[in-house]
């Protein structure tokens, strides 16, 4: 069977302790039991689904037909309520159990499915369809503070780059995840005093901006280096030092 490829328009986004991660979803046609459906997630993409929350358990259950039963990546080995894991090992601090389930918990090596939204546990040996993720992208806040210089190579060598963003619904979501009443340095920056010339320190393109009310208004002080406070942009001097984003993931090229 074809395996059916979705990129969400909002990225769903997770938060650990300072980092978010982009993740886009692969519902897969063939059937095959739960440990052939993780080896085959795990060579192919990341690993099978972990779902995290009830905004992901909806846009999960949306990928695939309501009545076509799915692996997800949560299991028990011991035969214990208190031990489901996820496969990536994200923590179970969300679930979405069918009504009497789970109830074979008891035996050992009990894995999970979802069906019209709901899971139950089940002989891990049963053939299902199954849903697999890939990490796109990791966004990472560093609470230290740095010119726009020394964020930019703290980035590549720890991660990819400073951070690109690309849309409205980009950033909303990372503002709202990371303190925005702090200012971060994004990688955006203008080095040739002109209003045309801003320019992603991946070389992408700037087709989205939202600057704050008379921003940018340093641009003809080259070179002038931008900055993100309260979800709104602005240009300063790149010797400021301020918090920043870092990204993780092929992004394009570097400058």
């Amino acid at each position: 069977m074809t395996k059916v490829l979705v990129f969400f328009p909002l990225l769903l986004l997770t938060q650990g302790e300072n980092k978010l991660v982009d993740r886009v979803y692969y519902p897969i046609k063939q059937l095959k039991n739960w440990t052939e459906a993780r080896d085959y997630c795990r060579g192919q993409y990341t690993d099978l689904v972990s779902i995290r929350s009830a905004q992901e358990a909806n846009r999960t259950s949306q990928l695939i037909v309501s009545d076509r039963t799915h692996w997800i990546g949560l299991f028990s080995k011991k035969g214990s309520a208190a031990t489901w894991t996820w496969t990536d090992g994200e923590d179970v601090n969300y679930t979405h159990w069918k009504y009497m389930e789970p109830n074979d918990y008891l035996k050992s090596d009990i894995c999970v499915a979802v069906n019209n939204g709901r899971w139950f546990d089940d002989y891990c040996n049963r053939t299902y369809q199954f849903m697999c993720y890939k990490v796109n992208r990791m966004y990472y806040l560093i609470a230290q503070e740095k010119n726009w210089t020394e964020a930019l190579i703290y980035c590549r060598i720890h991660y990819t780059n400073l951070i690109s963003i690309q849309s409205y619904e980009d950033d909303m979501f990372i503002s709202q995840k990371f303190d925005s009443n702090v200012p971060l340095w994004i990688g955006l920056y203008n080095k040739k005093g002109s209003r045309t010339n801003w320019m992603w320190t991946n070389e992408e393109r700037l087709n989205y901006s939202h600057w704050k009310y008379m921003e940018p208004n340093g641009y003809l002080s080259s070179p002038v280096c931008v900055a993100v406070s309260k979800g709104l942009w602005f240009d300063d001097f790149c010797n400021q030092t301020y918090q920043f984003i870092c990204q993780k993931g092929k992004i394009g090229k570097r400058v």
